[in-house]
Formats: structure tokens, sequence, C-alpha cells
């Protein structure tokens, strides 16, 4: 079975650098949409997903952890602490 792109995921990867290249994502965007797609294709499996990557799992859990959304999420998740009567 061939392993070279095909035309269409040439262009699909061109329009992908693209948008990199021209601000409309950023770089960490970018590793982010690459570590959720390669989570969903190995069905939450972050082993599989990490050998998709190149990267080991606690390289790609940690990634995942520390990605901006999760950090706004806990952040504004926190409850504001109160002071005992």
């Amino acid at each position: 079975m061939p392993r070279g792109l095909s035309d269409s995921q040439k262009e699909s990867g061109k329009d992908f650098c693209e948008a990199i290249l021209s601000g409309r994502i950023t770089l960490e965007q970018a590793n982010t949409l690459l570590a959720e797609a390669a989570v969903e294709k190995a069905s939450g499996n972050l082993s599989a997903a990490a050998r998709m990557l190149g990267l080991t799992r606690p390289q790609l859990a940690y990634r995942l952890e520390h990605r901006p959304e999760n950090a706004v999420m806990k952040f504004s998740s926190r409850k504001p602490k109160t002071r005992a009567s």
C-alpha cells in the first residue's frame, strides 16, 4: 500500500502551512490541532496517538494538559476562597 500523499492531501497540507505562516493560526494552535486529531484517530489511546506523532506518551499527555484552553478553563473554574466566620 503506497504511503505517499494524494494531490488533495498535499494541497490541504499546503493550506495548513499557509494558515500558520500567514498568522491565521499560531504554531501552538497547530500543535494542539495535531495532538487532538491524533488522539481522536487513536480513539482516545494516548500511547497510540503519541506514536503517530513521534512523541512519548508522557510528552503527549503534558502537551494536552498544558494547552492554553486548559489553562484558561482551570483558572476560570477555580472557586474564590472565602473566609471562615
